[in-house]
């Protein structure tokens, strides 16, 4: 009886630390606002993000999509749904809030090594971050972010 509940337990644990799958669906933000930033003057960009997204905030999820190196210098480093084609901008999201189908990623180094072709789809896992006041980093963060598949 004893190893029974040990057992259960020991599932339910590691159901509790998996990583939820999502979709760009879930990251959908209901509008984008302009927001006047006193450190840097200017008006700037803010989400205004849904209650789906809101619940993902800092959990550990995988995503899939297309890679895309923005500055190796700076390690900016994109996950978009959406393929560059032919120097079409793969920035094409919700008419709501397009910069909803973007995800910054920060990579571990396993993950940087495994990245060589840019043409197809890459799973990647990490802790989901919402970002509503950090004008330097997309509005998604996935840190620590690793190549699943």
């Amino acid at each position: 009886m004893r190893l029974l509940i040990l057992i259960a337990l020991f599932l339910v644990g590691k159901l509790a630390l998996a990583q939820k799958e999502i979709t760009w669906e879930h990251l959908k933000c209901d509008s984008i606002v302009e927001e006047f930033n006193e450190e840097y003057g200017l008006d700037m960009l803010q989400p205004v993000f849904s209650k789906e997204a809101k619940t993902l905030d800092g959990d550990s999820v995988s995503i899939t999509g297309y890679f895309f190196p923005i500055d190796l210098e700076e390690k900016l480093f994109v996950l978009s749904p959406n393929k560059y084609r032919d120097g079409a901008p793969f920035l094409i999201g919700s008419s709501k809030c397009p910069l909803d189908q973007i995800i910054q990623l920060k990579l571990n180094d396993d993950a940087r090594l495994k990245i060589t072709n840019f043409k197809r789809q890459f799973t990647f896992s990490g802790t989901l971050l919402l970002n509503e006041s950090d004008p330097t980093s997309l509005f998604y963060i996935l840190k620590d972010a690793k190549v699943v598949h």
